[in-house]
């Protein structure tokens, strides 16, 4: 018995944007279930890609479960201002009028603080 072959292509477009999607607030800050959900989605259109022998029909359902599980993402723009403030003016403060930090005679202390404050600006401005 012959099968329709399924056209992939739109399946493997959308597959393809797992980086693009992983790399969005939409998905890292998403509840897990719904990361999980379209994890799975992923992982189960990979199997039709895979499937020389996938239908028409298998491939339209893998591409409306990712479509669907994408859609589902919840993750919310993380808020860094309260980070931004404390590593810029409330830092630069610290450094200036803050007798603990400008009197530390131990030079290992001082620095810890810059590396923090300094990996602070690195997280503002991934």
């Amino acid at each position: 018995m012959l099968v329709d072959k399924g056209n992939k292509t739109e399946l493997e477009r959308v597959v393809g944007e797992e980086s693009t999607v992983k790399g969005n607030f939409k998905y890292y800050n998403a509840d897990k279930m719904k990361r999980d959900a379209y994890d799975l989605a992923i992982t189960k259109g990979n199997t039709v890609i895979n499937d020389q022998n996938a239908t028409q029909d298998q491939v339209n359902a893998a591409l409306r479960a990712i479509t669907e599980a994408k859609a589902a993402l919840n993750g919310a723009a993380t808020d860094k201002e309260a980070l931004r403030e404390a590593s810029t003016t409330d830092a630069e403060r610290t450094k200036t009028t803050n007798a603990k930090y400008y009197n530390e005679t131990d030079q290992a202390k001082k620095q810890a603080y810059d590396n923090a404050v300094s990996a602070a600006a690195g997280v503002l401005f991934k």
